[in-house]
């Protein structure tokens, strides 16, 4: 049986973000399954990714993309980028070609009219959350929700005792972790007030930080001007997020405006650890607050008192951990978001061969 060819598009943020993993563990399932091709317009860290997969991935520049679509002749093209010119090519080359477009909507902001053109355009639209959703109430037919997903298999429970001694962090240390990309509404202002706010109060307890990005310095002066340089450890862009995460007892993710879903959160939750999360946006849709997360208004105060009450804690602890692992293995598996992909590729090739 010959494969049906699927074509995938992203503009990748460099290093990857969460909408690249999301799409890496898509094209890690489906690889042996369809004939798979990737297209990204420049030269970043995502190709090299993809490449060590041996997945076949091409730098395409904007100008060339019409031509190198109608080359492959792809059964589908499955979007990854938001509201941008590579986008907007490649849609319009899509309907110049009668080949169906999925758009895969992984953002919160939106372009206003570009984006409602886009979603006319599209075949589909695949929405992360109902957050991202409102955004596209006027393409109630052409919506798919499908969340983020994670390989419980891999996003689990593990000893990392090995990887305290290399931090040289000692052994009685409580750690309070955040993991993205260190960008002004990821709420990292927030993260050190608390720190700065708990090591008053506790010496016990180690904030990490595990990421890159234009706030950077910025952090790192925030931390030597209020003497926290014993107290936040800034281990950079790190690719082995489960052993960060089972490194830390709790993770924060204190995003300052709604999130559109919160990848980490459900990484995070699948290892067993307790998250805690602003409730802005996709985090409300993921998390029972106090059953397997918590859910805490942007303020200092709040989020102090809940780290200090977890952490004290040990069965509260425990109860959160297992519920939280549950939680995912339900509804946030990858091997559900492949079946409901495999679904829609499945329903937009029959209707595309039937309007034929």
């Amino acid at each position: 049986m010959i494969k049906k060819k699927i074509l995938y598009l992203d503009t990748p943020l460099d290093p990857p973000g969460g909408g690249q993993i999301s799409l890496y563990y898509i094209l890690q399932r489906l690889k042996e399954k369809f004939n798979i091709k990737v297209f990204i317009p420049y030269d970043c860290e995502f190709f090299y990714w993809l490449k060590n997969e041996k997945i076949d991935t091409e730098i395409v520049p904007i100008q060339n993309l019409f031509f190198k679509i109608n080359e492959f002749k792809p059964d589908i093209i499955h979007c990854n980028s938001a509201t941008t010119k590579y986008t907007f090519i490649s849609v319009c080359s899509a309907k110049i070609l009668k080949i169906p477009f999925i758009w895969h909507n992984r953002t919160l902001d939106t372009a206003l009219w570009k984006e409602k053109l886009i979603a006319k355009l599209a075949t589909k639209i695949i929405v992360i959350s109902d957050a991202v959703k409102e955004k596209f109430k006027s393409f109630e037919d052409k919506i798919v929700k499908i969340y983020n997903a994670v390989d419980t298999k891999v996003f689990k429970p593990t000893d990392v005792s090995f990887l305290k001694k290399e931090l040289k962090i000692s052994e009685n240390k409580k750690i309070v972790g955040s993991i993205s990309r260190l960008d002004w509404w990821k709420g990292y202002d927030l993260f050190l007030e608390v720190a700065k706010k708990i090591s008053e109060i506790s010496n016990d307890i180690l904030f990490i930080i595990a990421g890159d990005g234009p706030e950077k310095k910025k952090l790192i002066d925030f931390v030597k001007k209020h003497n926290l340089s014993s107290k936040v450890m800034f281990l950079g862009f790190q690719k082995n997020i489960v052993e960060i995460i089972n490194l830390c007892d709790i993770i924060l993710n204190l995003s300052t405006k709604p999130e559109p879903f919160g990848r980490t959160i459900i990484e995070t939750m699948s290892c067993g650890k307790v998250v805690i999360a602003t409730d802005l946006g996709g985090p409300k849709e993921i998390i029972d607050n106090g059953i397997d997360g918590f859910l805490v208004e942007p303020k200092v105060e709040n989020v102090c008192k809940i780290i200090l009450q977890v952490l004290s804690d040990r069965e509260l602890y425990q109860k959160i951990s297992f519920s939280a692992r549950k939680k995912v293995e339900q509804k946030f598996s990858l091997d559900k978001q492949i079946y409901q992909i495999n679904m829609l590729y499945q329903e937009v090739i029959n209707e595309n061969i039937g309007g034929l």
